[in-house]
């Protein structure tokens, strides 16, 4: 487990990991406005471009140059995807998309089906204080009891999650069965915020949104660099600031983001 002390942690722990990212495809996504990437071509994939990215950012960190003849850009992705959602005959409903490659250039697709959500949760113009979602209920957001170590497996997304996985465990009767109940907030031995188990979160400090930062080199990593983080930043939705544990208030609106789900509120409901 790695969260009893800061062990450093070496690219080659990975080797026997899979690369993986989650989109959304959605065919609301193909009728609505451009690509909010900056592509000038529609997609019913969510923010396709940052995924592939981050796939090609964490391979060439690894130096799994397989990887790259096998996705030589975002179209060679998306084509995997469209080939894949006909043989398996998925249709026109919003569905989760699970894309993993291995170091050999292997690759497996997986699919969940996922609620509807109007553009506006997928692209929000603004992240506010009180969303009109709070109303309707809010995500419960817990922070972990225990520290957390960083390293490659907390800045790129791999199969490698033993980090968040221990998180999830520790609360999982308040997450409930499938852990569908809330989300943790995982904490760095210097106990700042990284990020959530399976989102990126936002908190309101000195009039704005801010972000937990990311991996600054090789020597001082953080949290996941997530595809909706990215477009949040470039958006100027929010910015990069460090958020420490202690500064968490009880019943604090956050708000959350992930590359399925797009942008959701929470509230801290527990602390300890």
């Amino acid at each position: 487990m790695l969260d009893d002390k800061n062990v450093p942690e070496k690219a080659t722990d990975l080797n026997d990991a899979d690369l993986h990212t989650s989109t959304r495809y959605d065919p609301l996504l193909g009728d609505g406005p451009v690509d909010a990437t900056g592509s000038t071509e529609k997609s019913p994939f969510y923010m396709l471009k940052f995924h592939y990215d981050r796939i090609l950012e964490a391979a060439d960190f690894l130096d799994w140059t397989i990887v790259k003849k096998v996705l030589p850009d975002t179209a060679a992705l998306e084509k995997l995807l469209i080939d894949d959602i006909k043989v398996q005959n998925i249709g026109q409903n919003p569905t989760k998309i699970r894309f993993a490659i291995n170091r050999h250039g292997k690759f497996s697709i997986g699919y969940l089906t996922l609620p509807p959500v109007p553009i506006e949760t997928l692209f929000p113009t603004q992240l506010s204080l009180e969303p009109p979602s709070l109303s309707h209920g809010f995500t419960k957001v817990y922070i972990d009891t225990r520290f957390s170590s960083t390293g490659p497996s907390t800045t790129f997304k791999t199969t490698h999650r033993a980090v968040y996985d221990s998180a999830r465990e520790r609360f999982k009767d308040a997450l409930g069965p499938g852990g569908l109940g809330g989300e943790v907030l995982v904490v760095d031995p210097s106990d700042e915020i990284l990020e959530g188990t399976i989102t990126s979160v936002y908190f309101f400090r000195d009039g704005r949104w801010v972000t937990p930062p990311v991996a600054v080199g090789p020597k001082i990593w953080k949290g996941h660099k997530g595809t909706t983080r990215r477009w949040a930043l470039e958006r100027g939705l929010c910015i990069e600031k460090s958020v420490m544990k202690d500064s968490v208030e009880e019943g604090e609106v956050v708000w959350l983001s992930n590359g399925a789900r797009g942008f959701w509120v929470g509230r801290i409901v527990s602390l300890n």
